[in-house]
């Protein structure tokens, strides 16, 4: 589960999707569109709550 924009996305990805760095994980996305507020990434995976884009805020998407 993670935060976006639109509230928050819940479901199971690959664990060939999944990066670690050091005690945080990250989900392996696609960059679909880039908006003045807000980047639409295209995740692989099976979501509860969308169809596998995710809104994010710049600072969301840079945040490590």
């Amino acid at each position: 589960m993670f935060d976006t924009l639109d509230g928050p996305i819940s479901g199971f990805v690959k664990e060939n999707e999944l990066v670690a760095d050091r005690w945080k994980w990250f989900i392996i996305g696609i960059v679909q569109s880039v908006e003045r507020d807000y980047l639409a990434v295209n995740l692989s995976g099976s979501f509860f709550t969308t169809n596998g884009i995710a809104h994010l805020s710049r600072e969301m998407a840079m945040a490590a």
